[in-house]
């Protein structure tokens, strides 16, 4: 990259990367996992640190519905770090997604700088910059990178071969581009990491979306052509390959049957258990992860139709201009063909926002000179100081309002309570920053874009976090795992009675922290282990009571927190023993201790059971 004349920020983009990282691992531990997506991948990290399985890692005996890349990655992090807990998958995506901003950086100034714009060159150094920072400013990409889940390790491999497509090309000396053998292998090296971390099918979608992004600056059978030439980087699927064949001997037709047949065929074509959607979900679902740049890409991309049907400009407005704009609805358009649809999908996509809405911004500072660059400065400042005082204020009054008792509500209460030691770590930077913007009138407009961004960031985290340490307080499966810990004597066992297709129960199976088995619902006629303590859907359970082979003593019905005020039973769930013998089980003592199972402490408190209990 030290072809152009503007030097590549690395530090400034460092110095980025290292504030994004340690803002998020403040927060990153703090909500404990609730989501099914989140728990279903921690759970096959705990199986690949516990059993040492690291090729096809069962997840209390259920096959894992993604390749293990992401997993053997969260694996590692969880050694350095002592163990599985929710920093550590987490942190796994928190760093993919600042290798993701690192890339998006490099991308961008290789574009700037080669391909040029209308009347002007977007300004390489400026373009990186913007263009990782409004990637990390988007609510889809920041929300995912917060998440103990495959999506980010996905995106930064699909990105990492983006990037030595980019980057590789070179023109030749007879002034064609071809790309050069380092960066062609390094190309089909992260597309075999992007099958292992997410199937045939995320290698597909990167060659795809590469070869899109090549046809229109190269063309099309330029394109085909570099695709098609032989290279040692093909040898590099034996590496995906192996891991398949391997899992296979492993997993028999039932790994077929989930990753090959359901994870790829049946999601695309549709069917049972798959989650369908309509044609056009991925329209508004764009919109809303890749806010409030996909709004701004919109009008930028209006503006410009309107301008092309007004005014001519002869060789100057290229479609290499705009190459992220022509991937991204491309991408769309794929994924929208597939009948299984999730938010998750476009997180890849996010990135061609960020390009673009990036060369965009910085050609138009170019164009505008002095006087643009004064009009950003007085927007930046107007930001800064808005945005500073507002969080503080929206502190206050939410601290005010909680401590001199204006609301009775026990709902707002309880989640001020789970905010608490959010707002106790965040709460000094934003006083720290708030000094800052106050003593500090007279900057440039690079120092004053770093602090738009960090007060952005710090918004964005608050968000984000508090929203998930809400959530995950009002669900409560930690104490709810706690619980069922609880009622379980030395020598038991625990099971769950599920539907194979029912994810409701894996944070549960997560906090305990031990391994489960799964028993299928239509197997009810075949179970009763007295050394068992098992757990159900009460309802499923009132309805094949009679079923079991010998008599049940419930222990504890348990519901959710949030399902505990508003008074809902319908996600009830039920802890009981099961016994052959014609003898009565004995029953639990009345008073039930909750034990911090991750440290092994002394009992922490007590709390009186009944008939029906809200864990809190």
């Amino acid at each position: 990259m030290a072809h152009s004349s503007d030097p590549f920020p690395w530090r400034a983009l460092g110095a980025g990367l290292l504030v994004y990282l340690a803002l998020q691992a403040l927060c990153l531990g703090l909500a404990p996992i609730s989501g099914s997506s989140e728990a279903r991948e921690a759970q096959v990290v705990e199986t690949i640190l516990r059993d040492n399985s690291w090729v096809l890692p069962l997840r209390n005996g259920i096959i894992p519905s993604k390749p293990p890349f992401y997993h053997w990655l969260a694996a590692g992090v969880s050694l350095v770090l002592g163990g599985v807990s929710e920093l550590s998958v987490r942190m796994t995506s928190q760093l993919a997604a600042a290798w993701c901003l690192f890339l998006v950086a490099a991308i961008a100034y290789v574009w700037a700088d080669r391909l040029r714009t209308f009347q002007s060159a977007a300004h390489p150094r400026r373009a990186a910059l913007l263009a990782a920072g409004i990637l990390s400013l988007t609510y889809g990409f920041y929300q995912m990178g917060c998440q103990a889940m495959v999506d980010m390790t996905f995106a930064a491999t699909a990105l990492s071969a983006m990037a030595c497509a980019a980057i590789g090309f070179r023109r030749t000396q007879g002034g064609a581009y071809s790309i050069f053998p380092l960066a062609r292998i390094g190309f089909w090296f992260f597309c075999a990491i992007a099958v292992l971390a997410r199937g045939p099918l995320g290698g597909a979608l990167t060659i795809a979306l590469v070869g899109v992004a090549g046809w229109c600056c190269l063309g099309f059978k330029r394109t085909i052509r570099e695709l098609l030439t032989p290279s040692l980087g093909w040898l590099l699927f034996l590496i995906p390959g192996c891991w398949y064949f391997a899992a296979y001997l492993q997993g028999g037709e039932a790994f077929l049957d989930r990753q090959i047949l359901f994870e790829n065929l049946k999601r695309f074509s549709g069917g049972e258990h798959v989650n369908s959607e309509v044609w056009w979900f991925y329209l508004p679902s764009l919109l809303r992860t890749s806010f409030p740049w996909g709004l701004i890409l919109l009008v930028i991309l209006v503006r410009e139709v309107k301008v092309r049907a007004t005014v001519s400009y002869p060789g100057e407005r290229s479609l290499a201009r705009w190459v992220p704009s022509v991937v991204l609805i491309t991408g769309v358009c794929l994924f929208s063909l597939s009948a299984g649809k999730r938010h998750s999908y476009l997180l890849p996509l996010l990135t061609c926002i960020a390009l673009q809405v990036a060369a965009e911004i910085s050609s138009l500072i170019e164009r505008g000179g002095g006087r643009a660059r004064h009009r950003l400065f007085r927007l930046g400042r107007a930001l800064e100081v808005w945005i500073t005082w507002l969080s503080l204020g929206l502190i206050a009054v939410a601290t005010l309002v909680v401590v001199t008792g204006l609301t009775s509500n026990p709902v707002v209460h309880q989640s001020y309570a789970a905010v608490a030691p959010l707002i106790s770590r965040l709460g000094p930077l934003f006083m720290m920053f708030a000094f800052m913007v106050f003593v500090s009138l007279r900057r440039d407009l690079g120092s004053l874009c770093a602090s738009v961004w960090f007060i952005m960031s710090l918004v964005m985290t608050a968000v984000v976090a508090g929203g998930a340490v809400t959530k995950s307080y009002f669900k409560g499966f930690d104490s709810i795992g706690q619980t069922w810990l609880a009622t379980v004597a030395e020598g038991e066992r625990l099971a769950v009675f599920k539907d194979a297709f029912d994810e409701y129960f894996d944070p549960l199976i997560f906090h305990v922290h031990r391994p489960v088995r799964i028993i299928p619902l239509e197997m009810v006629d075949q179970e009763c282990d007295a050394r068992t303590v098992y757990v159900a859907r009460r309802v499923w359970l009132d309805a094949h009571e009679r079923l079991f082979l010998g008599s049940i003593v419930r222990i504890a019905t348990v519901r959710e927190r949030l399902k505990s005020q508003l008074k809902a039973s319908e996600r009830d769930l039920v802890f009981f023993r099961c016994s052959t013998l014609g003898l009565e089980i004995a029953k639990p003592s009345e008073t039930l201790i909750l034990r911090d199972v991750s440290t092994n402490n002394p009992p922490a408190h007590q709390f009186q059971m009944s008939g029906e209990a809200a864990i809190g």
